[in-house]
């Protein structure tokens, strides 16, 4: 049995479509033919087949990390067939004039600030996430989130100055 009903699932789908597309569009833009539709669909397929042993709390984040998910592997996959450099918290792909110091430092730097995350509350880490690595407008993260703009807005300015405080105190 599917962890959504199917009533759930069309309700969601009526609801976050457009703005799933928008998403897409904005993501994989200046980045080929690709067709967003399809990442939507998959975005609802990912979720249909979702099984009772998944867990979902909150759905509207659920929807959101799949779609970055599916974005950020369609980028990565257009990337390798165009030959670019795609740089990851994992490494790099490609070709560049990055040397094993500098790709161990950025892997450390990587490391701290996910650590750093990992400190936040799971909200606003995923604002923060969606925000800064997804590049998701504010308004779109209150919209799928169900939460009202200035309380992004305030889930954003508590990671940002964590991270800074956090930051300033190992610089110094």
């Amino acid at each position: 049995m599917p962890a959504i009903p199917s009533a759930q699932l069309w309700e969601l789908s009526e609801k976050a479509r457009t703005p799933l597309r928008r998403y897409f569009e904005r993501r994989i833009r200046g980045r080929g033919d690709a067709d967003a539709e399809d990442l939507v669909q998959e975005v609802f397929l990912r979720l249909a087949r979702a099984k009772e042993a998944d867990v979902i709390e909150n759905l509207d984040g659920y929807v959101c990390r799949i779609a970055a998910n599916l974005a950020r592997d369609h980028v990565r996959r257009r990337a390798v067939r165009k030959g670019d450099i795609v740089i990851d918290a994992e490494g790099f792909a490609g070709e560049g004039d990055f040397t094993p110091e500098r790709i161990l430092l950025g892997r450390d730097a990587v490391r701290q600030v996910e650590r750093l995350l990992d400190e936040l509350p799971p909200k606003t880490k995923t604002i923060f996430l969606l925000y800064h690595a997804e590049v998701m407008p504010q308004l779109q993260i209150a919209r799928a989130m169900q939460m009202p703009l200035s309380t992004i807005e305030k889930h954003m300015c508590r990671a940002s100055a964590h991270l800074h405080r956090k930051l300033e105190r190992k610089a110094a």
